[in-house]
């Protein structure tokens, strides 16, 4: 996953809880904007990817528990794509079984949604163990 990955634009490290979720997203937000990084895809969608990704590895990888940390870092690809790497301290899972769980329980089911949404926006990919996501974000 970490093939063609470039210099470290940002990266923080946060508690998992509600309100540093949060604060991280907006932080992301102003710095790609700050950056004048020009995504193919707006700030109201960016915001809902950050927010749903990083939820999901507050949610299913670290269980909300507030001692486990979740990682982000923003990197440029060779093709000049943003990378946004979202790292959590959970056991991962086995990224083969989504399209089941997509296929299983619809698309407005709670249960596999935030990766469909993601999904819409932007390519994502996980490591082996199942507890990074990479999200590949275009640029104009």
């Amino acid at each position: 996953m970490n093939k063609a990955a470039g210099k470290i634009l940002y990266k923080s490290t946060i508690n998992s809880l509600n309100e540093e979720r949060l604060n991280l997203i907006q932080k992301v937000v102003d710095f790609i904007l700050k950056e004048k990084i020009n995504l193919e895809i707006d700030r109201y969608e960016l915001y809902l990817i950050l927010d749903e990704a990083i939820t999901n590895a507050m949610d299913h990888g670290n269980r909300w528990d507030k001692s486990k940390k979740v990682t982000l870092r923003l990197e440029k690809d060779l093709e000049n794509n943003l990378k946004l790497y979202i790292k959590d301290e959970g056991i991962g899972f086995n990224p083969n079984i989504i399209p089941e769980i997509l296929n299983r329980n619809g698309k407005l089911n709670p249960r596999g949604r935030g990766i469909y949404i993601i999904r819409r926006f932007c390519q994502i990919s996980w490591n082996v163990t199942g507890n990074e996501a990479c999200l590949t974000l275009k640029t104009k």
